[in-house]
């Protein structure tokens, strides 16, 4: 039996959709898939903005998605483990080239859409600045959930999520563990508690079950 759960509402004759492929896959890679494998290509407003990066754009982000593979294979972070300092030129090199595949993603296209090629070099980020000061480094989390497609806004106690065009993977689950656990440590009870509802929520969209989460939850805390 296949369950499916929706990621927003859906009002009545409106389309569902499901991903096919890996959606942290380059594009060109799920788009062959998808004609190869299912016949059609993908319409969906991602898709066509994706679309849309050309030439030297896209063998700009090619070229940084092999440089972010090689650097986090090289320089791994242990968010679980004991708090050591990342040296400042890790820390540099990790901040440039998410700064640079940032801008294969143009504002006018991808504003409120997920830049999916940022993810891993965005969690490596906000990772190393939680080595440093847990309390502060929410914001970097968060912005790895927005580079996903989910608009997280934490003002106080009070968390807004818009996570219409949302992409699910496992960094996302990851980042917003991390960040229900940094505010946790600054006492913001209440928003830790509104980021770890986000975590199971994609947990459960990931893996069908609430079962396993609390372990999850336990890596991560």
């Amino acid at each position: 039996m296949m369950v499916v759960h929706a990621m927003r509402d859906i009002a009545a004759g409106g389309e569902i959709f499901f991903s096919y492929v890996n959606p942290e896959h380059p594009f060109a890679e799920r788009r062959k898939k998808l004609r190869d494998g299912y016949g059609f290509e993908c319409g969906c407003d991602l898709c066509r903005a994706e679309a849309d990066v050309r030439g030297a754009a896209l063998e700009k982000r090619a070229r940084l998605r092999a440089e972010i593979h090689s650097f986090v294979s090289a320089h791994r972070i242990d968010g679980d483990g004991p708090h050591k300092a990342v040296p400042a030129v890790q820390k540099a090199k990790a901040s440039k080239l998410l700064h640079e595949m940032r801008e294969t993603y143009p504002p006018a296209r991808f504003e409120r859409l997920p830049r999916l090629g940022c993810c891993v070099i965005g969690l490596w980020v906000a990772l190393a600045a939680m080595t440093r000061s847990p309390g502060a480094a929410h914001g970097r989390f968060l912005d790895v959930l927005r580079d996903l497609g989910c608009f997280v806004t934490v003002w106080g106690s009070e968390v807004t999520v818009d996570r219409g065009r949302a992409v699910w993977t496992e960094t996302g689950l990851h980042a917003a563990m991390y960040a229900a656990q940094c505010l946790a440590a600054t006492g913001n009870e209440v928003a830790a508690s509104a980021l770890e509802a986000l975590g199971k929520e994609i947990y459960v969209a990931l893996y069908g079950v609430e079962d396993g989460f609390e372990a999850e939850s336990g890596r991560n805390s």
